[in-house]
């Protein structure tokens, strides 16, 4: 294959990579029993620009990196989780429950019942 070959492979590849699908390793189990530890998953890019995210959907974001220096993570991990609150929502946890708007979260998804603090 030739330099010119190589180039457009290259250009495809990386355009491909970054506005349309990615794959991501899920390194520890907090989206069991949803998605396993040590899953490998290939992430689509194109509906939350052209749609807002919904309750319920699992969505891969780059958080701030003042996050991720706090929870001792390498600069570029992404997190993976779920939506449960929505722009304008008052999200809460009390009573070692998860509220939304002041009414408990059904959280079927989840692989035990958690310890919220």
């Amino acid at each position: 294959m030739d330099s010119i070959g190589l180039s457009l492979n290259f250009l495809v590849g990386f355009t491909i990579k970054a506005y349309v699908v990615e794959a991501r390793y899920l390194p520890s189990g907090s989206m069991e029993p949803t998605l396993p530890q040590h899953d490998r998953l290939v992430v689509e890019k194109i509906t939350y620009k052209i749609n807002s995210p919904e309750r319920g959907n699992i969505i891969v974001f780059s958080p701030p990196q003042g996050i991720l220096e706090v929870a001792g993570s390498q600069s570029g991990d992404a997190i993976i989780a779920r939506v449960i609150g929505l722009p304008g929502e008052v999200v809460e946890v009390k009573n070692n429950a998860v509220f939304v708007n002041g009414t408990p979260l059904e959280e079927g998804y989840i692989k035990e019942a958690p310890v919220y603090t």
